[in-house]
């Protein structure tokens, strides 16, 4: 095919995850096939979010940057969470993710710019977005981006 050997890192990745869409939907396996893994990991972003807000004393506003097809979105609606904003690059995604019907705004974002002011939001999350920006000049922008839409004092949670 022509062109292809002009494929960019980026064209890869967002053709694997168009993949995922396709092969997958709106199952957990989407983003990660071994679903006890993403169990956990579901259950650690979830217990982090919890000590936040006991920590701040009242609901987080949160950020999910990369939400995929929404799984970790209905989870934190189903623990309570109200007042959250997930984003994803892909538009397929975020059709999927927008199908839940969830009470949040989901929109088309990347994470090297993302709309929000600064100090925005008390929590963001984040799962394999980072790690597949293979330019680390890419991988900091998107740091820089998430650090600054958190408050300028934020709460850092970490075991």
């Amino acid at each position: 095919m022509a062109g292809e050997g002009t494929r960019t890192h980026e064209d890869e990745v967002k053709g694997y995850y168009e993949d995922q869409v396709e092969r997958f939907g709106l199952s957990p396996e989407s983003t990660l096939a071994d679903q006890v893994i993403r169990a956990k990991e579901i259950e650690a972003l979830l217990a982090t979010v919890a000590a936040i807000a006991a920590a701040l004393g009242r609901q987080p506003r949160i950020l999910e940057v990369g939400c995929g097809n929404g799984t970790l979105l209905e989870r934190l609606r189903d623990a309570g969470y109200t007042d959250v904003v997930g984003t994803d690059y892909l538009e397929e995604f975020i059709a999927l993710a927008s199908s839940r019907k969830l009470p949040f705004e989901i929109r088309q974002a990347d994470v090297r710019k993302l709309p929000f002011g600064a100090g925005e939001f008390d929590v963001v999350l984040s799962e394999r977005v980072v790690i597949n920006l293979k330019d680390p000049a890419h991988q900091r922008e998107a740091l820089r981006e998430i650090r600054r839409v958190l408050p300028a004092e934020p709460l850092v949670q970490g075991g």
